[in-house]
């Protein structure tokens, strides 16, 4: 013998076609005063972190592809230097490489003084060898503010 199915009947509300074991509605929790701040202030956080970020690969990009962001001028005659014998006036450097302008003065055959304008540029040894350390070479005094004898 079969036994009779049950059959659902609408709920006495009116107007409702809903049966008496509906699902139930997740019920929203109140969010603290801690958790609102924190989703409020990570956003801000992150974009300013990611501002920063990008800020500093851009001054990355510039100190790699200028070739002379540090520039050094000296006024009046210039400074001595022991090596060369020249008065340095400025320099110049970069990441990749050093200039300097120095001025050569000179007595020529008539008894005048001559003053020439040099510019030398030379790349940063970044590896160097044994052999290109400068060792035994004279070292200027003025550089080191010490006197060797």
């Amino acid at each position: 013998m079969e036994q009779p199915k049950e059959q659902r009947t609408p709920s006495k509300k009116s107007g409702s076609k809903r049966s008496t074991k509906s699902r139930a509605r997740p019920q929203r929790h109140k969010l603290s005063y801690k958790t609102r701040a924190a989703t409020w202030l990570e956003p801000r956080i992150l974009m300013i972190t990611t501002g920063v970020t990008l800020l500093g690969v851009l001054f990355q990009v510039i100190a790699i592809a200028t070739e002379s962001w540090l520039i050094m001028n000296v006024h009046g005659e210039g400074v001595y230097r022991n090596s060369s014998g020249k008065f340095l006036l400025e320099a110049y450097t970069g990441l990749w490489r050093l200039c300097r302008v120095e001025l050569e003065k000179k007595v020529d055959q008539a008894g005048k003084q001559v003053e020439i304008v040099h510019e030398t540029c030379e790349r940063h040894n970044f590896f160097p060898k044994g052999d290109d350390n400068n060792e035994g070479q004279p070292i200027d005094s003025h550089h080191l503010g010490k006197r060797f004898d």
